[in-house]
Parts: structure tokens; sequence; C-alpha cells
């Protein structure tokens, strides 16, 4: 069965972002340390570093407006962007997560 789920990940991968992103940030930790193959989906995936993102400024309890425009950076931002904030945010100690 795992080596179905591995190739439903390549041939649907879209699918599969939805599936991840329906978890919260430490059940997706955890799927993290199930396989090697869904650490890479998941460390690669757009999604999950918007998803780190936006915990990150909640943690920060930005005002309406910050949270719009940062909002706003990650629907127009590209993966190397939305990569880069990610260390940068992390790397500050506003991770932890």
């Amino acid at each position: 069965m795992m080596d179905n789920i591995e190739e439903q990940m390549k041939i649907f991968p879209h699918i599969t972002e939805q599936i991840f992103d329906y978890l919260d940030i430490r059940s997706l930790n955890r799927c993290r340390e199930v396989r090697k193959s869904w650490k890479i989906f998941i460390e690669t995936s757009r999604f999950s570093s918007v998803k780190m993102i936006k915990a990150i400024v909640q943690q920060l309890q930005p005002s309406i407006e910050i949270q719009s425009q940062w909002n706003r950076f990650l629907l127009m931002a590209d993966n190397k962007k939305i990569k880069s904030v990610f260390r940068w945010l992390n790397k500050g100690g506003f991770g932890g997560i």
C-alpha cells in the first residue's frame, strides 16, 4: 500500500498537496518523519512553507493591515522568495514550529 501512495504522490502532486495542507503544523511535521519521500515532498512544496510562515506571523500577532500585506506577499511571491523568507523567519527565533 505504501508504494501505491508513493505512486499517487508522483502522478497527482496537487492532490497530495491538498491532503497535506489540511493538516495542522504538528501533524505535518509528524508526516515528515513517516517516510523520506514524504519529507522531501513536504519540504519542497510551496504549501508547507506558506503554512509555516502564516503560523509564525500569527504568533507575532500583527495588525490586520500587516496580516493583509503578508497574505498578499504569500499569494504573489515565487517559491524561491517564499523559501527564503521562511528560512529568515525561522532563523530569527520566530520559528520553533
